[in-house]
């Protein structure tokens, strides 16, 4: 997805990227029947019939960047409906695999590795709250993505 769609500049946009592929990312209203519905309580949820991807809008924004990239890895990685995927989801020890590759992927989208391989080597920023501020991701997002990758001791 990266490839096909991503121009090289920072931050990685999920939801254009979703809309690339043909989805619609939809921030859901808690006060809405439709929320209720689907949502109760979740951060997001990707129907594969519908193409559709609904991410909490009263979430931080950085947190509804890794429901959509998530939700999008869902789609990627064709795994049919994620059901409300619950803030429990998002950690690198969720229990589901399924759940564990959407992870992994909404990091690598965005948090491109050859991109912040590149800036922490050129030494212009290294501090992993200045790189989250730069991707638009938060500090833990980016500090695991940091370790993963070899960049951080």
């Amino acid at each position: 997805m990266l490839a096909r769609w991503w121009r090289g500049t920072l931050p990685v946009d999920p939801m254009q990227i979703a809309a690339f592929e043909g989805l619609t990312a939809l921030a859901s209203n808690p006060f809405d029947e439709t929320h209720q519905k689907w949502m109760s309580g979740a951060s997001g949820r990707f129907d594969a019939g519908h193409r559709l991807i609904m991410y909490s809008g009263t979430e931080p924004p950085v947190r509804q960047r890794f429901t959509v990239a998530h939700e999008l890895g869902h789609f990627a990685l064709q795994h049919g409906n994620a059901f409300r995927d619950y803030p429990s989801s998002f950690s690198s020890h969720a229990a589901d695999w399924m759940e564990r590759e959407a992870n992994q992927f909404a990091a690598e989208l965005l948090m491109p590795a050859d991109a912040l391989v590149r800036i922490v080597r050129s030494g212009t920023v290294a501090d992993a709250g200045a790189l989250a501020a730069m991707f638009n991701v938060s500090k833990v997002a980016m500090s695991y993505r940091l370790q993963n990758l070899g960049l951080l001791s």
